[in-house]
């Protein structure tokens, strides 16, 4: 056999145990170089000799495969001694850390004083403790001078840290109790309305949680230490939220008589009513000026709501772990305001309901979603209202025209532009209706509805109107159209308006008929669909 035998059969000659061995059939052996030319020597003396081989490829091969039988349980042996090792290295240190943790517990340190996430680098705590040798008398002696120089400069540099820690876990516990309290809370006077919040920002609450740096646990024992004191702070928010919310109203009534005295019609309500009432008197009764129609508040997402609909969306918070039992009432006053406009609208929109000035916010919340706007019903865009979707969308309206008005007047723009949802342009019910149902038992006027007591039953439930979506007739233009497959212009559908598209995108109109363009174009712009003046125009 030549020397090209040793390409053919390079897998077959491994010398010893330090030769590379393959991990899988596939790949070839290859011979380490120091052993590759005593091997390339034996193989010329074999053939010198003429002797065949065959038998030493033989051999090799059985040297070879045990070779390869053997390297993955030593590697396996190697890896789980290497465990062992670094368990037991492990174990080791733990029970060092133990030791010297138990010895410093015993001089008086706490659980915090061992904390490292606000160490800075360089302090040698985890070296010092995360050893493998054994902690004994002289060991401890070497080393419990700078464990307690450690110690004393981390109460130092993460005091602040570790005060915020604590707080944060008085709080969590707080938050459990109160939320397991929330049942007997309910049941006070004003309970539903009152939340973790407003307690938590109280005073006596506030030194409770803050007690020794807030070291001491919040325990049930402690909760009923001072629940004692929670009636009277309960019934002293309340009265706070009445009061804002007067105040708030008072000023809108008072801007608002101011505005419509200049243009001759004054709002017509008593002062005596709006004035808060005596707290001494009867703190069950909610003052007047809150229960009217027109004392509208602007809330969350800058949306009209009722005062006592306020009281409501804060009697329905989820009472959860994820809320913590519910914001403070301050979060909420800063969202409370209220907008001079509303009132005026609301109480024109009570004009042209044809019901009266006082007309309470009973009345008009228990006329549910029967509301609807006249001049949408034209265009084929009407839908069902409550009273606070009604006077907002109002609000809305005449802001909007407000803002095309100031665009054509900046731009120069040749565009007939109309208030279709101007109040004072029709007073004779032309613009809002409403389809009256026999349901609806409370009078305009009736204020019976005047008790916290009374209100508190529906607190926390859930508010239902009726949903009536029955159109409203079109006094002013007939038989609101309807889309007639028929006879559909589909080349008209869901067109925009031409004239609002060239106010910006933001003042876009699209109608989905071509009636409703029609009429979008009449009461919007005064023109027919070519964009010709109507002559009434």
């Amino acid at each position: 056999m030549s020397l090209s035998a040793l390409d053919t059969h390079a897998h077959l000659f491994h010398p010893d145990k330090f030769a590379k061995v393959p991990r899988s059939q596939s790949q070839p052996a290859i011979c380490i170089a120091s052993q590759f030319e005593d091997l390339v020597k034996k193989v010329k003396e074999l053939r010198f000799k003429g002797a065949g081989l065959e038998p030493f490829f033989e051999e090799r091969r059985k040297r070879t495969k045990a070779i390869r039988d053997s390297v993955r349980p030593i590697e396996h042996w190697f890896y789980n001694a290497s465990k062992l090792k670094e368990r037991a290295n492990e174990e080791l240190k733990q029970e060092r850390k133990e030791n010297i943790i138990k010895r410093l517990i015993a001089l008086g340190y706490e659980d915090e004083d061992f904390v490292t996430r606000f160490d800075p680098e360089g302090w040698k705590w985890k070296h010092l403790l995360e050893q493998t040798r054994a902690v004994s008398e002289r060991v401890w002696e070497n080393i419990r001078p700078e464990l307690e120089e450690i110690i004393k400069l981390r109460r130092v540099h993460a005091r602040r840290q570790f005060w915020e820690i604590r707080y944060r876990e008085r709080e969590r516990e707080f938050v459990r109790i109160f939320i397991a309290s929330r049942p007997r809370i309910d049941g006070l006077p004003f309970g539903k309305i009152f939340m973790r919040g407003e307690l938590g920002e109280m005073r006596f609450f506030h030194d409770i949680l803050h007690e020794n740096d807030s070291r001491i646990p919040f325990t049930e024992d402690r909760w009923l230490q001072v629940f004692d004191l929670v009636p009277d702070a309960i019934t002293k928010h309340a009265k706070d939220i009445e009061q804002y919310c007067v105040e708030l109203i008072n000023k809108a009534y008072a801007y608002t008589e101011e505005d419509r005295k200049a243009i001759g019609h004054p709002l017509n309500i008593d002062n005596d009513e709006l004035q808060l009432d005596d707290a001494t008197e009867d703190e069950d009764r909610i003052p007047t000026c809150l229960l009217f129609a027109t004392s509208l508040i602007t809330g969350g997402l800058d949306r009209v709501e009722s005062y006592t609909r306020l009281l409501y969306r804060r009697s329905i918070v989820h009472f959860n772990l994820v809320t913590g039992g519910g914001s403070a009432w301050r979060f909420d006053k800063e969202r409370c305001s209220i907008r001079y406009h509303s009132v005026t609208v609301a109480s024109r929109l009570l004009k042209h309901l044809q019901l009266p000035e006082k007309t309470s916010m009973a009345y008009m919340m228990a006329c549910g979603t029967d509301f609807r706007c006249l001049t949408c019903l034209r265009a084929s865009k009407a839908t069902s209202m409550t009273w606070f979707e009604l006077v907002d969308h109002f609000v809305k309206a005449d802001g909007k025209f407000n803002d095309q008005k100031r665009i054509i007047e900046k731009s120069g723009l040749k565009i007939p532009l109309l208030n279709d949802h101007d109040l004072t342009s029709e007073v004779d019910g032309k613009l809002v209706a409403r389809i009256p149902r026999p349901t609806v038992d409370l009078m305009p006027l009736d204020f019976s509805m005047n008790r916290y007591s009374q209100l508190s039953m529906s607190l926390g439930g859930k508010e239902l109107h009726n949903t009536d979506f029955s159109r409203a007739i079109d006094e002013c233009d007939g038989e609101p159209e309807y889309i007639d497959l028929g006879n559909l212009d589909v080349t008209r559908m869901s067109e925009s308006c031409p004239m609002c598209s060239k106010l910006g995108y933001l003042h876009v109109h699209y109608e989905d008929s071509l009636g409703g363009m029609r009429k979008h174009m009449r009461t919007r712009h005064g023109t027919d669909l070519k964009e010709t003046l109507w002559p009434n125009k």
